[in-house]
Order: C-alpha cells, then sequence, then structure tokens
C-alpha cells in the first residue's frame, strides 16, 4: 500500500499448494471478482485490519463492549462471513469511536460509497439501510425525529453528498419511496416501515389469543378497556394506537 494514497488490495500471484507444497503458480490478469473462490480468504485478510483497529479503541479505554462475566472476556465485535456484528455502549463517545474505525477501514481499503452506480447506491439502501431499520423497528418504536435523520441520511448516500460538497437534491426523497409503477425506486420511508409494524402488533394483538405476549399487555395496560378505542400512549417499549 502506497504512503501517499491508500489503495485497494492487489494480488499479484497465486500459489497453488498440495498436502503443503507448492505445485503451481497463477498471474491473474483481470483481478478478482465478486464470486471468485479466492474472495473469501482476500475478504479476511482484509477484515483484519479492522478488527485490530477496534482492539486498539478498546485498548484505550474508547470501546467498553460488553464483559462475558464478571472475570471474562471483554467483546465488542464478532465477525461471521462478510458480516460483522458490534457492541458497545449507547454513548456518543463510543459511537465516535466505531465511527473512525470504520472511516479509517473504508480509507485505506478504497471503498467509498460514492464510486458506486446508481444501481449499487439503490442495493445499498435496500439491503443494508432499510434492513437496519426494519432490525429496530420490530420490536419498538423509532422516534418521529429519528426517522427523518436516517431517510435524511439515505438521501445523502443516494445523491453522493460528502462533507466537502453537498449534491442538489433535484428529487424530494418521498418520490424515490413511490413504487416503480408510479415513477419511484421502490425504497420505503422509514416512517412507512415504522407505522408497518405497529399494524404487525396491533394485528398480533387482536387476533392472538394465546399470545402470552397480548395477556400481558391486557392485564398490565388495557384493564377492561376496548383495544380500538384506546387513544395513542407510550408504554413501556411499545406505543399501542387506536381510534380514539
Amino acid at each position: 500500500m502506497g504512503k501517499d494514497k491508500a489503495r485497494s488490495p492487489e494480488v499479484q500471484e497465486i500459489k497453488v499448494l498440495l498436502n503443503g507444497s507448492i505445485v503451481g503458480k497463477v498471474k491473474p490478469e483481470r483481478g478478482l471478482r465478486q464470486g471468485d473462490p479466492i474472495s473469501p480468504s482476500l475478504f479476511i485478510l482484509a477484515v483484519e485490519t479492522l478488527s485490530r483497529l477496534l482492539i486498539d479503541k478498546e485498548r484505550k479505554g474508547l470501546i467498553k463492549g460488553f464483559k462475558i462475566g464478571r472475570h471474562g472476556p471483554v467483546v465488542h465485535h464478532l465477525m461471521f462471513a462478510n458480516d460483522i456484528m458490534l457492541f458497545g455502549q449507547a454513548s456518543l463517545k463510543e459511537a465516535k469511536a466505531f465511527q473512525d474505525c470504520i472511516a479509517t477501514y473504508c480509507e485505506c481499503s478504497g471503498w467509498k460509497a460514492k464510486l458506486l452506480s446508481s444501481v449499487g447506491r439503490a442495493c445499498l439502501i435496500k439491503s443494508v439501510g432499510s434492513t437496519l431499520s426494519n432490525y429496530i423497528a420490530s420490536f419498538d418504536v423509532i422516534p418521529t425525529s429519528t426517522t427523518n435523520k436516517i431517510d435524511k441520511a439515505f438521501g445523502v448516500i443516494w445523491w453522493g453528498d460528502t462533507e466537502e460538497k453537498r449534491v442538489l437534491h433535484c428529487v424530494a426523497w418521498e418520490k424515490f419511496c413511490k413504487p416503480k409503477t408510479h415513477g419511484g425506486l421502490g425504497f420505503r420511508t422509514t416512517e412507512a416501515t415504522n407505522q408497518a409494524f405497529l399494524m404487525k402488533w396491533a394485528w398480533k394483538f387482536m387476533t392472538g389469543e394465546a399470545s402470552l405476549w397480548k395477556h400481558v399487555m391486557e392485564a398490565k395496560y388495557l384493564k377492561n378497556h376496548n383495544f380500538l378505542d384506546l387513544e395513542s400512549q407510550k408504554i413501556g417499549l411499545h406505543t399501542l394506537e387506536g381510534d380514539s
């Protein structure tokens, strides 16, 4: 890797091993592409950098993660295949430490969202961004202020905004969230995802006669009232909404 400019790793030569001995060499001419058998090995070598960055932050006390038992090891990240899970305390200090690690890793690996095509950006938003929103909304209500920030971040990814340069957003994000048959791109607003999961919980409450969750919620919060007669109110981790 050069001193002046970070470059993506390049494979100059592939050695073929048989019973631990080199029996041949292959010089790739077209580089590694997605689906190449050696891609997972290259990913493991590259992601080791991210792992070491996180460990360094933990040693400096910037990331605490969580301990498995009083005398157990500290866990702040787990990796499986091409996925990674980060664990930390809900603080701005720790979130910034994670962000710094990821930013450094992206810079060293040469990965930048602004280099993606429109198809690649759409795939990134749907497969990564929307999936995270779905996961959170499946068990908790996302505040409206947060849903607006998430959708704004999606817009930044789509238009390719950077800290140095902001691109003019010629189309409102809501139009992108329309179905493709109506001129949109099939994205979903985070608020729509929020409402969909709320309706799922409401449907489960009204139809899940054998559900333990329903009996607990009914005994603790409804107290012989009709679910559809309730006004919107915050109760614990969820918000029950009904027609007033």
